[in-house]
């Protein structure tokens, strides 16, 4: 998934849930083992990543950290259904 946003108006009813649980179960059937996320660093990004599982990444993707240095990088393992 490239970008995700839900309006404010939408926010809290499971949008971002559904569809990133949509684009992490497609994810395990193609079989990859970790998802990673580089996300804008506001409070509401980061709540809903940690909400739904995601860690701060241990080690960030270069190339992403190049294009966007301000983002914050998180991971989750796919391997262990939330």
């Amino acid at each position: 998934m490239y970008f995700l946003h839900v309006s404010h108006c939408y926010r809290e009813m499971g949008i971002g849930t559904h569809l990133t649980d949509l684009v992490l179960e497609r994810a395990r059937e193609m079989g990859a083992e970790r998802a990673y996320v580089s996300g804008l660093p506001s409070l509401n990004t980061i709540g809903f990543y940690q909400g739904i599982g995601f860690d701060l990444a241990s080690e960030v993707d270069p190339e992403l950290y190049e294009q966007e240095p301000e983002d914050i990088h998180m991971t989750m393992d796919l391997q262990d259904p939330r």
